[in-house]
């Protein structure tokens, strides 16, 4: 039974729930145990090892009601917080060595590489491996070794002029 609670009179002042804070996990008491929604990839191999087994009708995680206890709460909400902070991390310092010119250099030879083997398997939208792709899902292109002249692109393997 839900218990309906008038709010007084007075002004409650509460800081607001930041994203950082709010709780990236639900659990719901029901007769077969708990179900444990939100982001749960983080931690569904500890929900395995306690017997839980994810439950598609309710698109969650069921673990038996022994189970269950605030400290186990405490955990799991602990390690999506650690997974996430460990995947910010991680996308940082992706971000730095991407934008370092050593991971420019990189991303460069990787390009050249892919359009070698696009070349190589055949591909009727790029002309040589001297190309420089401009947007591989539009396939676009732009090749200075074969321009007529500097304004010269290809998309599809249609030649335009930029005229």
């Amino acid at each position: 039974m839900l218990k309906k609670i008038e709010a007084s009179s007075q002004l409650i002042h509460k800081s607001p729930l930041t994203q950082s804070t709010m709780p990236s996990l639900s659990f719901t008491v029901v007769d077969t145990g708990v179900l444990i929604n939100g982001k749960t990839f983080n931690v569904k191999d500890r929900l395995k090892e306690l017997g839980g087994r994810w439950n598609p009708q309710a698109s969650s995680w069921s673990i038996p009601a022994a189970a269950d206890s605030p400290a186990l709460r405490d955990e799991l909400e602990a390690l999506v917080s650690q997974k996430k902070a460990e995947e910010a991390a991680a996308n940082k310092a992706a971000r730095l060595y991407a934008a370092s010119p050593e991971g420019k250099a990189a991303a460069a030879a990787e390009e050249k590489q892919r359009i070698k083997a696009a070349v190589a398997a055949g591909s009727t939208w790029i002309c040589c491996d001297k190309c420089t792709v401009i947007d591989w899902s539009r396939q676009h292109t732009s090749c200075s070794a074969c321009a007529v002249d500097g304004n010269t692109f290809r998309v599809r393997g249609n030649i335009y002029t930029g005229d």
